[in-house]
């Protein structure tokens, strides 16, 4: 009787064990912690082409490099004081100072021209006289809105983190 009791012990014990061990497996591999960190690279690379002008007038191209993801792009020109500058170009519209390319660019694709004018050229210039205008371009990732259009965020912070994780 003692024996019988015995193995009857051995084996509640056995099952309990058996039963509780799965839930006790779930727990050790639900909460495993890692080290370490690998940089991911998403970006957006652009250049601006800007040769030299031709009759008062900049040529600008703006291209996403191979593998870049899409972007729009808008730009700016600054000239001295007493200067005007006309815009022009397919897809580029003004809203506010800033001219801004109608569809995204995708990667390996350019932006129509931009031809940036300098239309009030005073009588005592000469042809080859020299005038800073500078151009200032930017570019946004595309978002794509619930119902998968494309949209530009013109207000996003931008911040850089270096490969030894600082950043600003």
């Amino acid at each position: 009787m003692k024996k019988r009791n015995l193995i009857l012990a051995v084996l509640a014990l056995v099952l309990v064990v058996t039963v509780s061990v799965p839930s006790a497996l779930a727990y050790f591999t639900t909460y495993v912690r890692a080290a370490g960190s690998k940089p991911v690279h998403l970006a957006e690379e652009t250049r601006l082409k800007e040769p030299k002008p031709v009759d008062w007038t900049k040529h600008l191209t703006v291209t996403a490099q191979d593998g870049s993801e899409p972007v729009f792009v808008r730009a700016r020109a600054f000239a001295p004081d007493g200067l005007t500058l006309t815009y022009s170009g397919e897809n580029w519209t003004q809203n506010g100072d800033f001219w801004y390319y109608g569809p995204s660019i995708k990667g390996g694709e350019s932006a129509a021209e931009l031809l940036i004018k300098i239309d009030n050229i005073p009588q005592d210039v000469k042809e080859d006289e020299n005038f800073n205008v500078v151009v200032v371009y930017e570019c946004t990732p595309v978002l794509y809105d619930a119902q998968g259009n494309e949209t530009a965020d013109w207000n996003g912070k931008v911040t850089t983190t270096t490969e030894n994780g600082g950043g600003n």
